[in-house]
């Protein structure tokens, strides 16, 4: 087992300023945080992403940055209105 801390990207969905979501993730980050564990908040509404586009994203300028904090992180916390999104669509 490694000693290293556990690197957890919290990406939130939601773009509401006064989301449920945002606030879970507030309280997940701080609890991680005094946990040991580093975090990096990726906040759709302080950072948007723009459509995917196969033909163009891969090179766009946002995409190896994002690709590098993906690849960084041990866990992904994915949090807000895209997560549930599937749950819904399928009536579950």
């Amino acid at each position: 087992m490694s000693d290293a801390p556990l690197n957890v990207l919290v990406v939130v969905g939601s773009l509401h300023a006064r989301s449920v979501t945002r606030t879970v993730a507030q309280h997940l980050t701080a609890a991680l945080t005094q946990s040991g564990a580093t975090v990096d908040v990726f906040d759709l509404s302080a950072e948007p992403l723009p459509l995917l586009n196969t033909d163009t994203s891969f090179a766009a300028p946002y995409y190896a940055p994002l690709r590098e904090r993906v690849v960084r992180a041990d866990v992904l916390a994915w949090l807000g209105d895209g997560a549930a999104a599937p749950r819904m669509a399928l009536g579950v």
